[in-house]
């Protein structure tokens, strides 16, 4: 996402999605552009979700779960670029 989309945003959360874990961040992000040691694997315990615009995916997570993803505390992806 980050080399071909770098103004994008990606929804980090557990497979079945749900508020209690649903993460915002920029493309650019270093925990989604860097694997955490002993990963080898983006998607192993986690889905993604892309968009181009964060509106896209707050948009999907009120449809689908009632709310809005946290803001990463690394990328502050609700912060204006």
């Amino acid at each position: 996402m980050e080399a071909t989309h770098p103004t994008g945003f990606i929804v980090n959360c557990n497979p079945t999605p749900s508020l209690d874990y649903l993460i915002l961040h920029r493309a650019t992000c270093r925990s989604m552009t860097e694997l955490p040691p002993g990963y080898e694997h983006w998607t192993h315990a986690f889905i993604k979700l892309c968009a181009e615009e964060k509106g896209e995916l707050l948009m999907w997570s009120h449809t689908e779960l009632g709310g809005a993803p946290s803001p990463c505390q690394l990328c502050d992806p609700m912060a204006p670029a």
